[in-house]
């Protein structure tokens, strides 16, 4: 099956939040460039780098309304403590 770039982490434990989030919703994902990003961060949007967050094909607009979701929640939750 055929997998679509859903985002770029800076980091594997940005991705693997992302990850569990997916996976909690039904969302089968993979990461790709985990253990490069780790070795070297520095590199982070250079030639690619930076961890991948992939969904299958047929799941990447349901996995963009999650993520969009999850953001939306965490604004509005740092809103309030900035209050």
């Amino acid at each position: 099956m055929k997998t679509e770039l859903l985002t770029t982490c800076p980091t594997n434990y940005q991705a693997e939040i992302f990850k569990g989030i997916l996976q909690s919703e039904g969302i089968t994902c993979i990461l790709v460039n985990s253990n490069f990003s780790s070795l070297v961060p520095m590199y982070y949007g250079i030639f690619g780098s930076g961890v991948q967050v992939r969904v299958l094909e047929m799941d990447l607009e349901r996995a963009k309304i999650v993520v969009n979701l999850q953001e939306d929640y965490k604004k509005k939750k740092n809103k309030k403590k900035v209050s």
